[in-house]
């Protein structure tokens, strides 16, 4: 089941996830529309910073043109096969 998120088209816009990039794990983009446009992907944690502390990945978007886009992001090592992947977010991005 996606997460439906309803944006305004031209204004960018955050997607939080849950990540531990110590661990190796990072969080990947999914998705083959060039209307989405990735501005930043940003790794946060919050104070006091303690190793092995989990953080969030914030990836900053903006879809220009109206309309319903599917995203995945998958949390995956980088050299492990997508199918390796621990988790597989759908997102369904409304732009009006």
């Amino acid at each position: 089941m996606a997460i439906v998120v309803n944006i305004k088209a031209g204004e960018p816009f955050s997607v939080e996830l849950d990540s531990n990039a110590t661990a190796g794990y990072k969080w990947q983009m999914k998705g083959n529309d060039t209307a989405i446009e990735i501005i930043s992907q940003n790794y946060s944690i919050t104070q006091p910073v303690i190793p092995g502390k989990p953080g969030k990945t914030i990836f900053t978007l903006r879809i220009n043109t109206r309309g319903t886009y599917h995203v995945d992001f998958i949390l995956k090592r980088a050299w492990e096969d997508e199918d390796k992947a621990i988790t597989n977010l759908q997102y369904t991005f409304i732009a009006v």
